[in-house]
């Protein structure tokens, strides 16, 4: 939510929307942010998916979505874990957090 506030719809004359939605589906929960803002271009989402740290050019912003990207990943041990849709500039932004119904423990990693 903080992100699509501050990098899609801060600054934008006219009507902002920013949509929340939890549903199930399947043997997942998706949590999904949606707003009408700024978008994003699809070189720039295929950066943010990229596993590797050094995509970030200098003065760019987004370190801390791919983070998020990276984390979630790991956490959950799924590549689909979070999912960026836009149409391109002035689109809007659809990010989707899948999250699996069963979570294996994490004290089970730690060899418990």
């Amino acid at each position: 939510m903080e992100n699509a506030i501050e990098h899609g719809i801060r600054g934008l004359e006219g009507y902002k929307r920013l949509r929340l939605s939890v549903r199930e589906e399947e043997d997942r929960i998706i949590v999904e942010v949606e707003d009408n803002g700024v978008g994003m271009s699809a070189e720039k989402i295929e950066r943010l998916m990229q596993e590797t740290e050094q995509f970030h050019p200098v003065g760019e912003r987004g370190i801390g979505l791919h983070n998020v990207i990276n984390r979630l990943r790991l956490y959950y041990g799924t590549e689909d874990a979070v999912m960026i849709y836009s149409e391109g500039k002035n689109k809007g932004t659809r990010i989707q957090i899948r999250i699996p119904r069963e979570v294996q423990d994490v004290s089970d990693h730690a060899g418990r």
